[in-house]
Protein backbone atom coordinates (compact mmCIF):
# COMPACT_ATOMS: atom_id res chain seq x y z
CA UNK A 1 0.00 0.00 0.00
CA UNK A 2 0.87 3.44 -0.39
CA UNK A 3 -0.23 6.68 0.64
CA UNK A 4 -1.76 9.55 -1.63
CA UNK A 5 -1.23 13.17 -1.80
CA UNK A 6 -4.62 13.23 0.65
CA UNK A 7 -2.98 11.24 3.10
CA UNK A 8 -5.21 8.17 2.77
CA UNK A 9 -3.54 4.91 2.25
CA UNK A 10 -4.00 3.64 -1.28
CA UNK A 11 -4.11 -0.03 -2.18
CA UNK A 12 -1.17 -1.18 -4.69
CA UNK A 13 -2.09 -5.10 -5.66
CA UNK A 14 -0.92 -8.08 -5.13
CA UNK A 15 -0.15 -8.49 -1.09
CA UNK A 16 2.66 -11.16 -0.15
CA UNK A 17 1.11 -13.25 2.20
CA UNK A 18 3.06 -11.19 5.25
CA UNK A 19 1.55 -8.33 4.10
CA UNK A 20 -1.79 -9.98 4.04
CA UNK A 21 -1.43 -11.86 7.58
CA UNK A 22 -0.72 -8.04 8.23
CA UNK A 23 -3.55 -6.57 7.10
CA UNK A 24 -5.39 -9.60 9.11
CA UNK A 25 -4.11 -8.59 12.09
CA UNK A 26 -4.95 -4.89 11.74
CA UNK A 27 -8.39 -6.02 11.35
CA UNK A 28 -8.60 -7.86 14.09
CA UNK A 29 -6.71 -4.76 16.12
CA UNK A 30 -9.33 -2.52 14.81
CA UNK A 31 -12.57 -5.27 16.35
CA UNK A 32 -10.25 -4.59 19.68
CA UNK A 33 -9.85 -1.26 19.80
CA UNK A 34 -13.95 -0.75 19.20
CA UNK A 35 -15.00 -3.15 21.38
CA UNK A 36 -13.00 -1.09 24.19
CA UNK A 37 -14.75 2.04 23.57
CA UNK A 38 -17.31 3.25 26.12
CA UNK A 39 -20.82 3.08 25.16
CA UNK A 40 -22.13 6.46 23.90
CA UNK A 41 -25.46 7.28 23.24
CA UNK A 42 -27.26 8.21 19.61
CA UNK A 43 -25.99 11.65 19.09
CA UNK A 44 -28.80 12.36 15.51
CA UNK A 45 -28.20 15.95 15.03
CA UNK A 46 -24.11 14.91 15.27
CA UNK A 47 -23.15 15.52 11.11
CA UNK A 48 -19.76 14.25 11.22
CA UNK A 49 -18.29 10.92 12.72
CA UNK A 50 -16.07 13.47 14.85
CA UNK A 51 -18.67 14.48 16.40
CA UNK A 52 -20.23 11.53 18.08
CA UNK A 53 -18.16 7.85 18.94
CA UNK A 54 -21.30 6.80 18.16
CA UNK A 55 -22.22 7.86 14.46
CA UNK A 56 -18.51 6.25 14.06
CA UNK A 57 -18.95 2.73 15.20
CA UNK A 58 -22.36 3.34 13.14
CA UNK A 59 -20.86 4.50 10.21
CA UNK A 60 -18.30 1.92 10.31
CA UNK A 61 -20.64 -0.85 10.91
CA UNK A 62 -22.56 0.14 7.75
CA UNK A 63 -19.02 0.20 5.53
CA UNK A 64 -18.74 -3.35 6.96
CA UNK A 65 -21.80 -4.76 6.12
CA UNK A 66 -21.56 -3.33 2.34
CA UNK A 67 -18.01 -5.03 1.84
CA UNK A 68 -18.21 -7.75 3.85
CA UNK A 69 -21.89 -8.46 1.06
CA UNK A 70 -19.15 -8.02 -1.44
CA UNK A 71 -16.84 -10.07 0.06
CA UNK A 72 -18.77 -13.20 0.61
CA UNK A 73 -21.02 -12.66 -3.11
CA UNK A 74 -17.19 -13.17 -4.34
CA UNK A 75 -16.25 -15.93 -2.81
CA UNK A 76 -19.61 -17.62 -3.27
CA UNK A 77 -19.48 -16.53 -7.18
CA UNK A 78 -16.10 -15.15 -8.35
CA UNK A 79 -16.45 -12.71 -11.32
CA UNK A 80 -20.09 -11.29 -10.04
CA UNK A 81 -21.19 -8.00 -10.47
CA UNK A 82 -22.81 -6.13 -8.01
CA UNK A 83 -25.09 -3.24 -7.10
CA UNK A 84 -24.71 -2.31 -3.87
CA UNK A 85 -25.82 0.92 -1.39
CA UNK A 86 -23.19 2.34 -0.52
CA UNK A 87 -22.66 2.94 3.08
CA UNK A 88 -23.86 6.13 3.76
CA UNK A 89 -27.27 5.66 1.73
CA UNK A 90 -27.57 2.18 3.99
CA UNK A 91 -26.74 4.35 7.07
CA UNK A 92 -29.54 7.11 6.38
CA UNK A 93 -32.44 4.30 5.13
CA UNK A 94 -31.61 1.78 8.04
CA UNK A 95 -31.72 5.16 10.11
CA UNK A 96 -28.49 4.15 11.65
CA UNK A 97 -28.02 7.55 13.58
CA UNK A 98 -30.80 6.03 15.70
CA UNK A 99 -30.16 2.74 16.51
CA UNK A 100 -28.70 1.50 19.95
CA UNK A 101 -25.08 1.87 20.63
CA UNK A 102 -25.46 -1.73 22.27
CA UNK A 103 -27.04 -3.31 18.51
CA UNK A 104 -24.37 -1.33 16.23
CA UNK A 105 -21.65 -2.83 18.51
CA UNK A 106 -23.37 -6.34 18.41
CA UNK A 107 -23.84 -6.49 14.68
CA UNK A 108 -20.56 -4.82 14.36
CA UNK A 109 -18.54 -7.70 16.30
CA UNK A 110 -20.39 -10.35 14.86
CA UNK A 111 -19.61 -9.01 11.43
CA UNK A 112 -15.93 -8.95 11.84
CA UNK A 113 -15.54 -12.59 13.04
CA UNK A 114 -17.69 -13.49 10.09
CA UNK A 115 -15.64 -11.67 7.63
CA UNK A 116 -12.37 -12.73 9.63
CA UNK A 117 -13.28 -16.38 9.52
CA UNK A 118 -13.86 -15.70 5.50
CA UNK A 119 -10.60 -14.14 5.12
CA UNK A 120 -8.52 -16.50 6.53
CA UNK A 121 -10.17 -18.98 4.39
CA UNK A 122 -10.80 -17.56 0.55
CA UNK A 123 -8.95 -16.47 -2.49
CA UNK A 124 -8.05 -13.38 -1.75
CA UNK A 125 -7.61 -12.49 -5.43
CA UNK A 126 -10.94 -13.39 -7.00
CA UNK A 127 -13.32 -10.62 -7.03
CA UNK A 128 -16.11 -9.05 -9.10
CA UNK A 129 -17.69 -5.88 -9.89
CA UNK A 130 -19.15 -3.31 -7.02
CA UNK A 131 -21.36 -0.85 -8.81
CA UNK A 132 -19.43 -1.42 -11.90
CA UNK A 133 -15.91 -0.82 -10.10
CA UNK A 134 -13.57 -3.73 -10.52
CA UNK A 135 -12.23 -5.33 -6.67
CA UNK A 136 -10.79 -8.11 -5.29
CA UNK A 137 -11.34 -9.02 -1.95
CA UNK A 138 -7.76 -7.93 -1.20
CA UNK A 139 -8.46 -4.91 -2.52
CA UNK A 140 -11.69 -4.30 -0.64
CA UNK A 141 -10.10 -5.04 2.23
CA UNK A 142 -7.35 -3.79 1.81
CA UNK A 143 -8.63 -0.14 0.58
CA UNK A 144 -12.16 -0.30 1.42
CA UNK A 145 -11.92 -1.49 5.28
CA UNK A 146 -8.76 -1.36 6.81
CA UNK A 147 -7.42 2.40 5.10
CA UNK A 148 -11.13 3.73 6.11
CA UNK A 149 -11.40 2.07 9.46
CA UNK A 150 -7.38 3.26 10.13
CA UNK A 151 -8.60 6.98 9.28
CA UNK A 152 -11.59 7.08 11.37
CA UNK A 153 -10.14 4.82 14.18
CA UNK A 154 -6.68 6.84 14.51
CA UNK A 155 -6.22 9.73 12.14
CA UNK A 156 -9.25 11.91 13.39
CA UNK A 157 -9.81 15.23 11.60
Amino acid sequence: MAISPSGFFVYNAPMTDAEWEGLLQELDAHRQHIEAWEPDAPKPDAARCVQSRHRTLAHLRACQETWLAACLAFAERPGTSLKLLHPWRLFDQQSYALVSWDEHRRAFLADRQRLLELLRTCNRTIGGKVNGNSYTIESLIAGRVVAHERHHLFDPR
